[in-house]
């Protein structure tokens, strides 16, 4: 839903930080978003990828080369005034070189994961994706929980192209995080 303040006021980080834990609020291209409740699925899925994704990538367990951060709903807070809440996000240490707490992060993510339900699909495909395009995101991941597939987006000439798909029933390699198997099926709540 949109949300427009009075012309005067252009909506800013504060505006987003005084909705709350309760609310999730982001601002792009000056217009804040109320997004309402947090959907069940972007939980879900978050924990479940930060599970799978975080001994290698975090912890460098088992092989893997460490040397990431992996954030849930992190706000990250553009240089042009967006304020953008992903499901979760991901740094490389040499980009953000210590984890970015409970604050404001102002450095764009390498991989970013937005999780669409039907309610959100048309912000989160629409102008989210495109601000994510303009900041410079590396990765995009969009985990479409109706369709129950994700989809890996990279940047191109024309925009985002897209660079990987898989479904619920497969295991898949995934950029950045090609080198871990991830089964998909895992990320998705169970059917009722």
């Amino acid at each position: 839903m949109r949300t427009h303040l009075p012309a005067r006021d252009l909506p800013t980080l504060s505006d987003v930080l005084a909705l709350g834990d309760e609310t999730l609020g982001e601002i792009i291209d000056r217009e804040l978003f109320l997004l309402g409740d947090r959907p069940n699925a972007r939980g879900f899925a978050s924990f479940r990828v930060v599970g799978d994704l975080g001994p290698p990538f975090v912890q460098g367990r088992g092989g893997g080369p460490g040397g990431w951060w992996l954030v849930p709903e992190p706000i990250v807070a553009l240089a042009n005034g967006d304020v953008l809440r992903p499901a979760l996000a991901g740094w490389t240490h040499a980009r953000l070189s210590a984890h970015p707490g409970d604050g404001p992060v102002a450095v764009v993510p390498d991989w970013v994961l937005e999780v669409t339900t039907p309610a959100s699909a048309a912000h989160e495909r629409g102008p989210k994706r495109k601000a994510w395009l303009r900041a410079g995101v590396k990765h995009l991941w969009v985990l479409d929980a109706e369709r129950r597939c994700v989809e890996v987006f990279v940047p191109g000439p024309g925009g985002w192209g897209r660079v990987g798909l898989g479904a619920e029933g497969e295991v898949a390699r995934l950029a950045p995080f090609a080198g871990q198997p991830i089964e998909l099926a895992r990320y998705f709540l169970p059917r009722t």
